[in-house]
């Protein structure tokens, strides 16, 4: 089982902020979690939001500013938001990046990067909930992981577990990423035994968001087979949790 820092490690960082992965490179954990979008000036930098209402309670969107128009925003809040190269440069030899992609526009520029970089892809995996996204990155590298995040598609079909059988034979992916809600919208016996079915057939991986209080994480330590990845906002929950277990 691998824990992935949601966002980076942000207890006393914001989310997905340079200084929230300087400080996950240096923690017990195996990799991050990370969002992608695209600026203005065609940089690939690390932010979730489609704007910055949220965070810093100003409604530009990020397609709209430049990277130094960005950071001249948050940099007046003491927060850099990082290329992903930045990123990569800083934990990938070491750690786990998993980057989910957060619009089709940021694709080709991230496989340009990837490409005139020559990133190695072994510790990278790719997810999306715009599963056709992943499709231009497996084009682009064949051997890259790419990750299915399942959400209210999933929910709202007349059968769940049919919809991700579908989709797994459709994309054959690496991982599922499912919610960790999940337990608590299905009966949790049918819904293990389904995974535990389908991990056998496919040897799929799976990764849970967002794993962060110990009810959750204990039912999937409980459930190893289908908890290859723990992605959380609690990293030491799940480590403390995890040791104690061992």
């Amino acid at each position: 089982m691998k824990i992935l820092a949601h966002r980076g490690i942000h207890l006393n960082a914001l989310e997905n902020s340079l200084e929230s992965f300087e400080i996950a490179a240096q923690a017990d954990v195996s990799g991050v979690e990370l969002d992608i979008r695209l600026t203005a000036d065609n940089e690939v930098v690390v932010f979730h939001d489609e704007d910055l209402k949220r965070l810093f309670e100003n409604d530009s969107k990020i397609a709209s500013l430049t990277l130094d128009e960005l950071n001249e925003i948050t940099e007046s809040e003491g927060v850099t938001v990082p290329r992903l190269s930045k990123v990569f440069d800083l934990m990938l030899k070491e750690k786990i990046i998993n980057v989910e992609i957060k619009e089709m526009k940021v694709v080709q520029p991230l496989i340009e990067m990837l490409k005139n970089d020559h990133i190695s892809l072994d510790n990278l995996i790719f997810s999306s909930f715009i599963h056709e996204s992943l499709l231009e990155v497996r084009r682009a590298f064949n051997e890259a992981k790419i990750g299915l995040l399942i959400g209210e598609d999933a929910q709202k079909s007349d059968n769940p577990l049919e919809y991700l059988m579908k989709r797994v034979m459709e994309y054959k992916p690496y991982s599922l990423h499912l919610p960790v809600q999940a337990f608590a919208i299905f009966p949790k016996d049918m819904l293990l035994d389904q995974l535990n079915q389908l991990k056998v057939k496919s040897g799929l991986k799976y990764a849970w968001w967002t794993v962060n209080n110990e009810e959750e994480a204990a039912l999937l330590l409980k459930n190893g087979t289908i908890s290859d990845y723990i992605i959380t906002d609690n990293t030491e929950l799940i480590n403390r949790m995890n040791f104690e277990r061992e």
